[in-house]
């Protein structure tokens, strides 16, 4: 009887033992998983950082572009104006000159005129 007993409490030992083993085993599994799943999430975020950081990047080196050749136009654009203001300013003298050099030649006219 004592060692029906004794075989009893071994194999419930044994089947406690393999219960254990298996919970132990399976949440083994299941941290390996949960580890497995953050890891892919955080090369998958720093995947998605790395991509943000350069589209960023390009829009800055685009903006700074832009703003390189809107510079440039302005700079021709003034350029073109301070060369028309010139040239008015040159076609302007010449105007006022030949409108002098016309009324002096009106002027000598009229006094031929008078004079004969």
């Amino acid at each position: 009887k004592k060692m029906g007993e004794l075989k009893e409490r071994e194999g419930a030992a044994a089947a406690e033992a393999a219960r254990r083993e298996k919970e132990s085993e399976e949440l083994r599994k299941k941290a390996e998983k949960e580890a497995h799943n953050l890891k892919q999430q955080s090369e998958l975020e720093a995947k998605e950082l790395r991509l943000k950081a350069e589209r960023e990047e390009e829009e800055r080196k685009r903006a700074e572009q832009e703003a390189e050749r809107r510079s440039k136009e302005l700079l021709e654009r003034v350029s073109e104006l301070s060369r028309g203001a010139r040239e008015g300013e040159e076609g302007r003298r010449s105007l006022s000159f030949r409108l002098k050099d016309a009324e002096a030649s009106l002027e000598a006219e009229r006094r031929k005129g008078e004079g004969l």
